[in-house]
């Protein structure tokens, strides 16, 4: 007889799901879906033997679908396996996804769904963080009106990757989460702290910096007189891959996150 367990992720976890397979010696496939992505995971007498989602197999398909924070869960027991390709014991890889699992507890105290919406904090100093590119990747797609589920498919990030630098910039005070979209008329950045970034631009790139810069300008559509407050991080993205010394990128980086972090 086919046993069916079905629920939502946000209420029993895959973690919970998966040690509840595996005390019961559990055999079958357990299908999750959500807004962007399904996955497939085998269980044979509660050991995982096969995981896939999207273009992703084995432990790195695991490693994504425990990143997910929404969804629905099916099991239906008596299904084989088609493919094997997970051999670690499963609880030695419960215990590998520990840090992962108490991340996300707090993690998702803060994003709570692929539906939320976050802004840059106006005014706000914010803490001491270092960001490295894949972060500014995530950063320069918060504009108030995108959700984390759109950052996802934006930057083809996994839902774990994403919600770690939103949380992390969050809690610096860096950014706000929103209850509804900006529906306003966006801020302008001011134009002293537009020379500020391309004096310091300027100092890393020489002479060609003008032309990198005219040239991030115009894939924003946006101009110097004229800047969205929301487009910033984006900006700064953009002209900072041109900077090939890994050191002097992250520099740059750096000073201009303490700069938008006063904006």
């Amino acid at each position: 007889m086919t046993e069916t367990l079905t629920g939502m992720i946000d209420q029993m976890s895959l973690i919970e799901i998966l040690k509840l397979l595996h005390s019961g010696r559990m055999s079958g496939r357990l299908m999750m879906t959500n807004s962007y992505a399904k996955g497939e995971l085998f269980v044979k007498e509660g050991e995982i033997v096969h995981c896939l989602t999207g273009s992703s197999l084995g432990e790195t398909a695991l490693a994504a679908m425990l990143g997910w924070i929404e969804g629905r869960f099916k099991f239906e027991s008596g299904i084989d396996a088609p493919d094997v390709s997970i051999q670690t014991a499963t609880v030695q890889l419960l215990k590998d996804s520990a840090q992962k699992i108490q991340d996300w507890q707090n993690i998702k105290k803060v994003v709570t769904s692929i539906h939320d919406i976050f802004a840059l904090a106006s005014g706000s100093a914010g803490g001491n963080v270092n960001l490295v590119a894949n972060e500014w990747e995530i950063l320069s797609q918060v504009n108030g009106s995108r959700t984390v589920g759109e950052i996802m498919e934006v930057t083809g990030k996994d839902e774990y990757s994403v919600a770690k630098v939103l949380f992390q910039l969050y809690s610096t005070g860096l950014l706000q989460k929103l209850d509804k979209p900006l529906n306003r008329t966006v801020a302008t950045v001011e134009k002293g702290i537009l020379e500020t970034i391309e004096k310091n631009f300027t100092n890393i790139m020489g002479p060609m910096a003008s032309i990198i810069i005219d040239e991030a300008l115009e894939e924003l559509d946006v101009t110097m007189d004229d800047f969205p407050q929301n487009k910033i991080a984006a900006f700064i993205e953009k002209i900072s891959l041109d900077i090939k010394n890994e050191a002097q990128r992250l520099e740059f980086s750096q000073k201009m996150l303490d700069l938008i972090k006063n904006l």
